[in-house]
Order: C-alpha cells, then structure tokens, then sequence
C-alpha cells in the first residue's frame, strides 16, 4: 500500500499500518510525531522539504531505507530511529542542532559536517561519528580483540567505527591485508572490520574457513565466498542487515549454527551438491529470504533453520 499525504500528520496517525510500504509528505507538513512507529513494512518515504522536527516517527520501521533527512530538519527525537535495522549509516546536516544519542537503535555510524553544532557534542557519546584504523601489537591484543568485538549478546558494541585493522611485527599468528584479519597462514578470515568502507568483498582464494562472528553486524550487500572453502563457522554472518545474497560453495558440508541469522535483506540463497547439514537457526530471522535450493546431498535440516522466515518457500523441502 502506497500513499501522499497533505494534510498535517497528528501523533501515531499510521501507527502500526503493517501494509503500508511507500509514503509521499506535502511540503506543507514541519513536523512528525511518531507518525509511522511500527510500520514493518515501511520501505521509502518521500519527506518534505520544510520539515523542521522529527521524533519517534519511524521506531520500529524494520524494513526502512533511509540515510538522511531534508537539510531544513533542526531535531531529531528520541527513538526516532530506534529498531530500523536496515539503516547502517547515516548523513546528519549541519542544520541539525539537536540529535540525542537514543534517536538510532540499534547504532548506526553518524556522517556529521565539521561546522556542525553537534560535533565533538556529549550526546552523541554512545553513538559512532568517527571511524577509526585499529592498531593491535600482539597476539594477545588480537585475542582480545576477537573475543571482545564479537560478544553479539553486549547491546554496546565494541569496534563498530573500526575501519581498518593494522598489526605491529610482534603479531606472530595473524596478518591484516586490505585491513582485514586473517591467520598468518591465510586460510581464516578472523574478522571484517565492521566500519569499512564499501558494499561488496571478495574473499581470497586462499581461506578455508570464516571464522566465528567474522563478518558480524558488517554493511555488505555481496560477498563472493571461494570456490575451496570448507567451514563456515556458527554465528560467521550474524546481523549482516544489508547482505542480499550469498553462494555456498559445496565444499562446505555443514553451514554452522546461526551462521546467517538476522541477515533481514537476504533474498536468494545458492547451495551446492556437497552440503550435507544446515544448522541450528542458520538462516532464522532472514525475513525477506525468498529463494533457495536444496542439493541431493542435503542430509539434515535443524529444524530451527528457518524460523522467523515468513517469506520462505517451504515447498522447496522434498
């Protein structure tokens, strides 16, 4: 369902319409107030251009894409953003002079201009406004690193604004190319920075293995896996909330436990003779999943697999 809107939007006016996907503001409208909180469906909404105030208006907009407002916009709410989980950065204008570090939940990395009024502010203590090259000196640090970066149970995240990884010459087991974490010997992926820049990664030849929470809360929307790749390890593509598609060579015989779970815009999954087992929640949460095949060799389905899939072909199991 799509609609234009002239008239002023009263407080929840659309609260809770799960069926409308598409909305178009009239220019005569300056504020929203929790107009659209928890239209699932919402995708793309036309603001006007003298909109001043925003607050509340999108909470619970799951399949929202947006990544800026109208330069006329001066504040932005609290929650305003709270559960778009499609939203992994965001353009702040230098117009805006008041944005609490509650408006985007989960947190999203905030573009905000130098002559800003909101640079440098306290409020935006909890939020992500600066990206950051990573410098770790020792296996040690790099351990730490693994274990503390990926804990996906800890609502604040560590190392989300890491863009690059670098390591000093003491790290004797890991290696950084291109700014990504691999084990000395290149057959590991160990982690993705989640901040980094661009849309789509190819993983080299050489890797064996992703590892465990490897592309974690990541913004890619494609990742070409190589053709000899031999385990994907539990919870490797969690949250991944922009990925469209993924190819599974089948060199992989079990696809691990939660290993793709929440991927909320994955569509298409491509599976290959070979796999045997798809785990534990693999593929739960993937709400927009819609196409997948299913090889001879397929021997066990968890049955928690797909769950939370509304859009999943079940009649594609034989």
């Amino acid at each position: 369902i799509s609609t234009f809107l002239k008239a002023d939007l009263q407080g929840g006016a659309f609260y809770g319409c799960t069926a409308l996907t598409d909305a178009k503001l009239s220019n005569s409208i300056t504020v929203l107030n929790s107009a659209f909180a928890k239209c699932t469906s919402l995708t793309n909404v036309d603001l006007p251009d003298n909109l001043r105030v925003i607050n509340d208006t999108f909470e619970g907009c799951e399949q929202l894409k947006i990544s800026e407002l109208p330069d006329s916009v001066e504040e932005i709410g609290y929650g305003t953003f709270k559960g778009c989980e499609r939203i992994a950065s965001f353009d702040i204008s230098s117009n805006v002079k008041f944005l609490p570090s509650g408006a985007f939940e989960p947190y999203v990395f905030l573009n905000i201009p130098e002559d800003s009024p909101l640079k440098g502010s306290s409020e935006l203590e909890d939020c992500y406004t600066e990206k950051i090259t990573l410098t770790l000196n020792s296996d040690a640090e790099v351990r730490d690193y693994i274990n503390s970066g990926t804990d996906y149970n800890n609502k604040t995240e560590k190392y989300t604004n890491v863009e690059n990884i670098i390591l000093s010459d003491d790290c004797e087991s890991y290696v950084s190319v291109d700014g990504v974490l691999f084990t000395r010997d290149m057959k590991t992926l160990v982690s993705y920075p989640r901040a980094k820049d661009g849309d789509s990664y190819v993983v080299p030849d050489s890797v064996e293995t992703i590892g465990y929470c490897a592309f974690y809360n990541t913004h890619l929307r494609h990742i070409q896996l190589p053709e000899n790749l031999k385990n994907i390890e539990k919870t490797a593509f969690l949250f991944c909330s922009l990925l469209e598609e993924i190819d599974i060579p089948g060199t992989v015989a079990v696809i691990g436990n939660k290993s793709f779970s929440n991927c909320i815009s994955l569509e298409k999954v491509t599976l290959h003779e070979g796999t045997k087992e798809i785990g534990f929640g693999t593929f739960e949460y993937c709400v927009d999943l819609k196409e997948i095949n299913f090889p001879e060799s397929l021997e066990n389905i968890d049955l928690t697999a797909f769950s939370g899939c509304p859009n999943f072909p079940y009649s594609a199991i034989k």
